[in-house]
């Protein structure tokens, strides 16, 4: 080696001043580069003359001046090589060439493939599912990735090829997958939103607006149209179907269909499973609301529905007769009965005072008997002089028939359920036809007479509050807090003085204050020790809620105690406000100097102490003078 002469590596021949760039290049192997994008990189004809003179277009490795110095580099290892005798074959450089140059984008891919394979599994698991081809894809990519590029060149081509069409499939499914989430959040989410609180905006149900009407035949519609104009005419949505139709169902994807169902199809005997007895109570049990007219010949499937709810309607084929309330259009079997104010209920919240007085009701159908159940609401009931039977049977004077008669025939129930959730029974289908509506109203022997009958009125009412238009209450807020303070703590002291308030709205077309005068507040562990009625703040006409307070102390007990407002009512939703508070009891420095339950003790210590200082006062200054001076004497001898 010091025989020959050191030849400068052609890499040393790179240099530049501080005029410009001026390159001197040796001629070196062949390489794999773009000539025409070196030049552009350094934009001198100087560099491009030089390299076009020393280098041919398919010898330049990379882009700029500093892949073409480390492509130099390699040329003077490789020139080392030859020198040393360890110059690789042409296959061996192209292949190490190739894979150098793929080893940066199989890295890249890889990683690209791995978050796409992260994906797919994550997306796979919460759709319960999982896509084949891509697991194929990713299995041959993985095969191919592992093989660190052990292929032809033409094998490697198409893969590469395929990966980029599956990398932009990939893309596009993803895409189509957020758009698929934004729709899922945009129906179960934000346009139910919407809808709520365009409901309330609009005066609707605070529930919903979706109706499913359920008839016996679609045409049967046209015999309610007043009816059914009056709901969409307050915005509902109303779907009309027959029970038998294929994929009616009351639930989508764990969500209810509809807000409310309108029952109009009593002589229905087969229904599906997804409206059977079980499913409507599944319904009720989600928060819809039902509307169930019921007939005569009402199927044994609506019979179990309504004893689900403590109702039980009268036999087949009978119908409520009355002879002396009756309507004078019926000149038969007096079955076209009146209802006048008696028979419906005095509850304002379900039926509007000017509703009762206005014209009586027509009624044609089948009674119910009641149950015992407390939260049944009765709505509208027969006279006295009323009864409920057959009109095919002979009526015999002891048949050991159970009749249904007087105010114990029930012709419009409803019953709210603990989630408040609404179901109404009417066994009057006629009731809601449009020949009833406009019928006019003349009672026998009676000098009244209406040109038109009060079932619309009554019916607008009646579905208003099974709809959840009117009598929804809603707790805004609740506070305890010491008096003279406005902070409310987790803990409190036994014997403190508090005040208790919450604040209560009613919805009835608009949010309102609620107006009530027996609004109690329990105060509860395990048993109630304190139950007081709060009395009604004043508020202003603007305001769309009222506070209802109280002022107490604690009870002398120490524990958790919950504050609880229980508020139920029939016509209005149930209300169950709880608040947990712990009470605690003195802490040593909190209790008074003196408590009027230890004066004994008090007075016994004291004459104790005293007792002992007049002992010793006595003992001291009353000594026995005869027995002093004998003991003096005995001392001086």
């Amino acid at each position: 080696m010091s025989g020959k002469p050191q030849t400068p590596k052609r890499s040393e021949s790179i240099y530049s001043n501080s005029q410009g760039a001026i390159y001197n290049l040796t001629p070196v192997e062949p390489a794999r580069v773009s000539l025409l994008d070196c030049a552009d990189e350094a934009q001198d004809d100087t560099l491009v003359y030089n390299l076009r003179s020393s280098i041919s277009e398919s010898d330049i490795l990379a882009c700029d001046l500093e892949a073409l110095v480390k492509d130099l580099e390699e040329d003077d290892k490789r020139e080392e090589e030859i020198e040393n005798g360890t110059e690789k074959t042409m296959e061996e450089k192209r292949g190490l060439r190739r894979r150098s140059r793929i080893r940066g984008s199989n890295i890249r891919t890889k990683s690209l493939h791995w978050w796409i394979v992260l994906v797919n599994v994550v997306w796979g698991a919460l759709a319960c599912g999982m896509n084949v081809f891509h697991v194929v894809l990713g299995t041959m990519f993985l095969l191919y990735h592992e093989s660190n590029g052990h292929l032809d060149d033409g094998l490697s081509r198409n893969i590469h090829r395929l990966k980029f069409c599956v990398i932009t499939a990939l893309i596009i499914e993803c895409l189509f997958r957020v758009v698929f989430v934004v729709r899922c959040l945009w129906t179960y989410t934000f346009k139910t939103t919407i809808r709520h609180i365009g409901g309330i905006i609009l005066g609707r149900s605070t529930t919903g607006n979706r109706v499913l009407v359920l008839l016996d035949s679609i045409e049967e519609k046209t015999l309610y149209g007043i009816f059914f104009g009056n709901l969409e005419g307050r915005g509902y949505t109303l779907t009309y179907s027959i029970p038998s139709t294929p994929f009616l169902d009351l639930f989508h994807n764990a969500l209810r269909s509809y807000d409310h169902v309108i029952i109009f199809s009593p002589t229905t005997k087969n229904y599906p499973p997804t409206l059977s007895p079980t499913a409507l109570v599944s319904f009720v049990n989600a928060g819809g609301n039902i509307l169930l007219a019921a007939s005569p010949d009402v199927s044994e499937t609506w019979r179990d529905f309504a004893r689900e709810f403590d109702i039980e309607f009268d036999e087949k084929d009978t119908v409520v007769i009355d002879h002396f309330n009756y309507d004078v259009s019926d000149g038969g079997n007096h079955t076209l009965i009146v209802v006048d104010k008696e028979g419906i209920t005095d509850n304002n919240v379900v039926i509007e005072k000017e509703v009762k007085e206005g014209a009586p009701l027509l009624y044609k159908g089948i009674g119910h008997r009641a149950g015992s159940n407390p939260m049944l609401v009765k709505i509208a009931w027969a006279g006295d002089t009323a009864y409920s039977y057959d009109l095919g049977m002979k009526m015999q004077a002891d048949d050991g028939t159970q009749l249904l008669y007087g105010r114990t025939i029930g012709l419009v129930t409803a019953i709210q359920a603990r989630n408040s959730a609404r179901v109404t029974f009417v066994g009057s289908l006629d009731m809601f036809q449009d020949e009833l509506i406009n019928a006019s109203v003349k009672k026998r022997e009676s000098p009244s007479s209406y040109a038109k009958s009060g079932n619309e009125d009554f019916l607008g009412e009646l579905t208003k509050w099974t709809f959840q238009e009117k009598g929804i209450l809603r707790v805004i807020s609740r506070e305890v807090h010491k008096e003279g303070e406005h902070e409310q703590h987790h803990t409190y002291r036994i014997k403190d003085d508090v005040q208790y308030a919450i604040e209560i709205s009613e919805y009835s077309g608009h949010w309102q204050a609620f107006n009530a005068t027996d609004v109690q507040l329990e105060i509860i562990m395990l048993d109630p020790y304190i139950r007081t009625t709060l009395n009604p703040l004043p508020t202003l006409p603007t305001q769309n809620a009222r506070k209802f307070g109280a002022q107490l102390k604690l009870p002398d007990v120490y524990g958790v105690f919950t504050f609880k407002v229980n508020y139920k009512r029939p016509g209005y939703t149930y209300i169950e406000d709880r608040t947990t508070i712990a009470i605690r009891p003195f802490r040593h420095n909190e209790y008074p100097r003196l408590l009027s339950a230890a004066y004994p003790y008090y007075v016994g210590a004291g004459s104790m102490i005293v007792g002992w200082l007049v002992f010793v006062i006595v003992w001291l200054f009353n000594q026995d003078k005869e027995r002093l001076e004998k003991v003096v004497q005995k001392k001086v001898r």
